[in-house]
C-alpha cells in the first residue's frame, strides 16, 4: 500500500481544534496530509481523547521516524483562558504520545518556521492595509506555487513545517522576499484526509479512549 511505503518519514502537527497534519519522507514529493475535526463545544477531556485517539491512529499507520508540532503559544503571551488551556493541553497530548511509542518529537515557533521555509513570517504593510492574514499572504502561496493541492489552511501550515523538518529552506536575498517554494514536483495521488479514526482499538503503549 501506498502508506507502507512511506513509513519511517516525518510527520507534522498543527494543533488546534481542527489539527492539521502533513506526514511524507521525500521532500520533492507533496506530504499527504488531512485534518483532524476533533470535537464541537468546549469539553477539554473530548476533545484531548479525540486528538490521542487520532494521533496513536497516524503512529501506527505511519510508523513515523519523527513527530514536529507547531509549539503553543506561552502561558505568559495567552489572552484567551480556554486557547491556553486547549493549546497546551494538544501539545502535552502529543508528548505523551509521543513517549509512548519513543518517537523523537520536536516544538517549532511557526514564525521560525515560515522564515526559513517560505523566506518571511511577516507581512508586507500592504498586505497589513488589504487584511490579507498571514495564512493567505505567506503560506497559501508557498504551498500553491509548487502545484500542491492542500486545500485547508491547517494542513497548510502543517505542510510547511514538515518541509522545515525534511530540510527545505528559502535563501533569503533581502528584508523581504516573495514567499515561493523550491521548484518540487507532486508524486502521486496523495490523501486528503487523515487515516481512519478507531476509536476504541487497543494500541501497542497506549489504549484508545472512545470519545462518542
Amino acid at each position: 500500500s501506498l502508506t507502507m511505503t512511506l513509513v519511517g518519514g516525518i510527520l507534522f502537527l498543527d494543533l488546534s481544534k481542527s489539527v492539521g497534519w502533513a506526514y511524507g519522507l521525500d521532500p520533492d514529493a507533496q506530504p499527504l496530509w488531512g485534518v483532524w475535526k476533533l470535537s464541537t463545544g468546549f469539553e477539554l477531556g473530548r476533545i484531548f481523547a479525540a486528538d490521542e485517539n487520532e494521533l496513536l491512529g497516524a503512529i501506527d499507520t505511519f510508523q513515523p521516524a519523527k513527530v514536529g508540532m507547531e509549539a503553543p503559544l506561552p502561558a505568559s503571551q495567552q489572552t484567551v483562558a480556554f486557547t491556553a488551556e486547549l493549546q497546551i493541553g494538544l501539545a502535552a497530548i502529543t508528548e505523551c504520545a509521543c513517549y509512548r511509542w519513543e518517537k523523537p518529537l520536536t516544538r517549532r515557533s511557526s514564525q521560525t518556521v515560515r522564515a526559513n521555509v517560505c523566506g518571511r513570517s511577516h507581512r508586507t504593510d500592504a498586505e497589513r492595509q488589504a487584511r490579507i492574514d498571514t495564512k493567505r499572504a505567506i503560506v497559501e502561496p508557498w504551498c500553491a506555487a509548487p502545484g500542491w493541492t492542500i486545500t485547508d489552511h491547517n494542513a497548510r501550515d502543517a505542510a510547511v513545517g514538515w518541509a522545515y523538518e525534511i530540510g527545505i529552506r528559502q535563501v533569503r536575498t533581502g528584508r523581504i522576499v516573495q514567499a515561493r517554494p523550491p521548484a518540487v514536483q507532486t508524486v502521486g495521488r496523495w490523501a486528503a484526509r487523515a487515516p481512519g479514526g478507531r476509536r476504541s482499538a487497543t494500541r501497542r503503549r497506549g489504549r484508545c479512549i472512545p470519545t462518542h
